[in-house]
C-alpha cells in the first residue's frame, strides 16, 4: 500500500472542496447494498486546516521580523546623548 504524503492529501481535499464548490459531487450513492457516503464540505474544510497546520509545523520554517519607530529612536538617541553629557562631566 502506498503511504499518501499530507501535501498530496490535501492537494485531494482542496480539489473535492472545488468540486463540491461548482456543483459536481454527489452527497451518497449505492453499489449493490452498499452506500457510500461523501464528506460533507465543513468536514473537509476542517481536514484541510488540520493539514495545512502539519504540513507548516513540519516545515517549521519562521520569518522574524523587527520593527522600529522612528519616533522611539529618535528620543533613545537624545537620551543617549544627555547621558554622555553628563558622564563626560
Amino acid at each position: 500500500m502506498v503511504e499518501i504524503t499530507p501535501e498530496q492529501m490535501l492537494e485531494s481535499v482542496n480539489t473535492a472542496i472545488s468540486t463540491i464548490l461548482n456543483g459536481g459531487a454527489v452527497r451518497s450513492y449505492y453499489i449493490g447494498d452498499m452506500e457510500l457516503q461523501k464528506m460533507s464540505l465543513s468536514e473537509l474544510t476542517v481536514l484541510r486546516d488540520k493539514l495545512k497546520a502539519e504540513i507548516s509545523s513540519k516545515n517549521k520554517s519562521f520569518t522574524y521580523v523587527e520593527f522600529k519607530d522612528p519616533r522611539y529612536e529618535r528620543s533613545r538617541k537624545n537620551r543617549t546623548k544627555k547621558i554622555s553629557k553628563q558622564s563626560s562631566w
